[in-house]
């Protein structure tokens, strides 16, 4: 009955143990899951942070080549004036 007994118990402590163990490396494969989720996220969002900066800096160029374009038009125009005037 001791014998029955003892082994009754090593039994149930090797399955608690066995649980326990599986229930640290479920933690420990989530959380390094979120962690490299986290690491995706950040990418993403830094990648997303540059594009949008180059939109931002290609829009300024153009808005810059069409104000030039109009200063260049409007130069044009009054050397014409000047010219018929003389």
């Amino acid at each position: 009955m001791e014998k029955e007994e003892k082994m009754e118990k090593e039994e149930k402590m090797e399955k608690e143990e066995k649980m326990e163990k599986e229930e640290k490396m479920e933690k420990e494969e989530k959380m390094e899951k979120e962690e490299k989720e986290e690491g995706r996220r950040k990418k993403k969002k830094k990648k997303k942070k540059k594009k949008k900066k180059k939109e931002e800096e290609e829009e300024e160029e153009e808005e810059e080549e069409e104000e030039e374009e109009e200063e260049e038009e409007e130069e044009e125009e009054e050397a014409d004036e000047e010219e018929q005037e003389q």
